[in-house]
């Protein structure tokens, strides 16, 4: 299926922005990629960390950042979700 320059800029597997982030740091079925995602480092957090995200946002969605905010909680770091 043909995607329009709109759909490409969007958002989404198939965007320009999606295959920047994959030339630049991978693909995200890569395991060593997923070892190195912030998620997994909620533990070593050592300061308050406010999370700030947006429903526009093309490229994280509003789901990885409640995941953050709760892992971030579940390792008893002090943290503020905002939108």
């Amino acid at each position: 299926m043909r995607r329009s320059w709109r759909e490409k800029l969007s958002g989404g597997e198939g965007s320009n922005l999606m295959g920047y982030w994959r030339d630049s740091i991978g693909s995200h079925l890569d395991p060593q990629l997923t070892a190195r995602s912030p998620l997994r480092a909620a533990a070593q957090v050592r300061a308050p960390l406010l999370l700030i995200y947006s429903a526009d946002d093309s490229l994280v969605s509003h789901s990885q950042s409640q995941d953050m905010a709760k892992a971030l909680h579940d390792n008893g770091k002090d943290t503020k979700l905002s939108s």
